[in-house]
């Protein structure tokens, strides 16, 4: 099954932003970040610190990447 939301956040982690990820899904950056806060909310923790260097995972998110590849 397909989850728009887990494939953002992988995609914000291999392109390393919000708006190379946007480029690479052909969405807005503004949806990239709708799909990751509503990922955050669902699982109840913070994946990705945001800087204004870009976008970094946070421990629990290196480990809820390792999961989300592989499934």
């Amino acid at each position: 099954m397909y989850n728009k939301e887990l494939a953002t956040f992988i995609s914000v982690v291999e392109q390393g932003s919000f708006l190379k990820a946007s480029k690479e899904l052909y969405i807005t950056a503004a949806s990239v970040m709708n799909h990751i806060n509503k990922l955050e909310a669902n699982v109840g923790v913070k994946l990705i610190e945001r800087t204004s260097q870009g976008t970094q995972l946070t421990a629990a998110g290196r480990s809820f990447y390792k999961d989300a590849k592989k499934s």
